[in-house]
C-alpha cells in the first residue's frame, strides 16, 4: 500500500521542483502521471492550472482552475489563479468577481490591487480602471508598474497630460522599468514626439516581452516620418489639424449667425428688408471666400 503511495509522493514533488525550476512542460508531464495513477488533489489541480496557463492552454487551465475553486472557494490562491484564467478565456464578468473575492481575501493586497487595476484597464470601463489604478498607487507609491497602470488608466479617459506625468514618475522611480519604457514610448510617438519615442525604445532592447511592442512603435514612427518628408517635399499635401479645423468651423458658424442676426435687425430698424438681404448675402459671399 505504501509503495505506490511514495513513488506519487516522489513524482508529485518532483513537478513541484519543475514548476519552481520554470520547466512547466515537465511539470505538466508528471502530473499527468499522477492523474492517470487516481491521484486527484486540490494542490494538483491548482500546479495543473498554472502550467497549462504557463503554456497558454487557457481552456484547459480554466477548467483545472474551476476544480479548484469549487474546491476551496475561501482560499486566496484558488481565487487569484480563477480570475486568470477566466481572464485568459474571455469570460470577463467571472475574472472580475473573482479578482474582487481575492482582493478581500488578501485584506487588499497590494499587488493583487495592481493586476486588478490591469486588468480593468484592458477589459472593463475606463472610469472603475482609473479608480482602481488609483488604489494601486495609493497602497504602494513606489511601484513603478503601479504608476504605469495609471498612467494607461488616464489615457483611455483621455487626460493626456495626466498620462504623462504618471509615466514621468514610473520612469523617475526606475528609469530602468521596461514597461514604462515601453509606455511611455507609445505615448510620445502618439503625440508626434518621434525622436524623444524612439530613444525609448533603444532603452527597452534585448528584453524579449518587448520585441513586439518595440517593432509596432518603430513602424508607426517610420510612417511619420515618411510623411513627414513627403510632406516637406512636397509630394503630399499634410493633414488637416483636427483641433484647428474644428475651431474655424465654430467661428465660421458664429459670423454665419451675427451676420444674419444683423440683417435682421437692420431690416426692422431701417424698414428696408431689401437692402438688408442684400447686405447680408454680400457678407456672406465674403465669409465663405476667407473661410475656404
Amino acid at each position: 500500500m505504501s509503495e505506490p503511495f511514495d513513488e506519487n509522493m516522489k513524482c508529485w514533488l518532483e513537478a513541484v521542483d519543475a514548476w519552481n525550476e520554470g520547466v512547466p512542460v515537465r511539470a505538466l508531464a508528471l502530473s499527468d502521471q499522477l492523474v492517470a495513477a487516481g491521484w486527484d488533489t486540490t494542490e494538483l489541480h491548482a500546479l495543473r492550472a498554472e502550467c497549462l496557463l504557463a503554456l497558454d492552454q487557457p481552456q484547459e487551465a480554466f477548467d483545472e482552475a474551476k476544480r479548484v475553486v469549487d474546491e476551496a472557494p475561501d482560499d486566496l490562491g484558488a481565487q487569484w489563479l480563477y480570475a486568470v484564467a477566466a481572464w485568459r478565456t474571455r469570460r470577463l464578468m467571472w475574472a472580475q468577481e473573482a479578482f474582487e473575492k481575492a482582493i478581500e481575501l488578501s485584506r487588499h493586497d497590494p499587488r493583487l490591487w495592481l493586476e486588478y487595476a490591469r486588468f480593468l484597464v484592458a477589459e472593463r470601463g475606463p472610469k472603475l480602471a482609473l479608480e482602481a489604478a488609483e488604489k494601486a498607487v495609493k497602497l504602494n507609491p513606489e511601484s513603478p508598474s503601479a504608476w504605469v497602470v495609471l498612467g494607461e488608466a488616464k489615457q483611455r479617459m483621455h487626460d493626456r497630460k495626466g498620462a504623462r506625468e504618471a509615466y514621468a514618475k514610473a520612469l523617475k522611480l526606475d528609469p530602468n522599468c521596461v514597461p514604462a519604457q515601453l509606455a511611455m514610448a507609445s505615448f510620445l510617438e502618439s503625440s508626434g514626439e518621434i525622436d524623444k519615442a524612439l530613444a525609448l525604445t533603444e532603452l527597452a532592447e534585448g528584453h524579449k516581452e518587448a520585441e513586439p511592442v518595440i517593432e509596432e512603435i518603430r513602424k508607426k514612427a517610420k510612417r511619420k516620418q515618411i510623411g513627414r518628408i513627403l510632406v516637406e517635399r512636397g509630394l503630399v499635401r499634410a493633414e488637416p489639424d483636427r483641433d484647428a479645423g474644428r475651431l474655424r468651423r465654430q467661428v465660421f458658424w458664429c459670423v454665419v449667425v451675427c451676420t444674419v442676426l444683423a440683417a435682421f435687425v437692420l431690416a426692422v430698424w431701417a424698414d428696408a428688408p431689401g437692402f438688408a438681404a442684400v447686405v447680408a448675402v454680400i457678407t456672406l459671399l465674403g465669409i465663405l471666400r476667407f473661410f475656404s
